[in-house]
């Protein structure tokens, strides 16, 4: 089961997806909301982790929500291939989970804490350099020191393969 949502939880927003007892079929749609689960969050992560230490603890309701969002999207995709209609009722809410997704990852949002509190984002950045062994390149503006050094031209060229 996944951290961010629940089996029960996506069972309630798709209303009659299982027939609440506890034959196969109910015991392979569990199966299947728990991988959308499980996917969903897969993806959430890859967005905050940039912005936040994980595993996010409590889990703010805003990511409880897009969770759902996604997972019932990616759970209506896969079962109800035909019904285009069914598809597009998940599809809005699919979307805007994303578009805030990318809004928390580029800090227009900040995660809440269900107490109110802001959950504290991570305080360095976690970019990569490539130039991180160079020696930094200053007065450009001079040509003179538009050469670049012979290690750098052939780590340059190595990289292009």
């Amino acid at each position: 089961m996944g951290e961010y949502a629940t089996t029960t939880s996506l069972s309630e927003l798709i209303p009659n997806s299982l027939k609440g007892n506890t034959t196969t079929a109910d015991t392979m749609g569990t199966n299947i909301f728990s991988r959308h689960i499980n996917r969903a969050e897969a993806v959430i992560n890859g967005y905050i982790s940039s912005r936040y230490a994980l595993p996010l603890s409590p889990i703010p309701l805003s990511i409880r929500t897009i969770t759902e969002d996604v997972a019932c999207y990616n759970f209506i995709r896969a079962v109800y291939v035909q019904d285009g209609e069914r598809e597009n009722q998940y599809l809005k809410a699919f979307k805007d989970g994303i578009e805030m997704l990318k809004d928390i990852q580029k800090g227009k949002i900040q995660l809440v804490e269900t107490d109110g509190s802001l959950v504290t984002p991570l305080s360095s950045s976690r970019y990569k350099s490539s130039t991180k062994d160079y020696t930094p390149i200053f007065d450009l503006d001079d040509d003179k020191n538009w050469t670049l050094g012979d290690t750098r031209s052939e780590d340059i060229a190595d990289g292009r393969g």
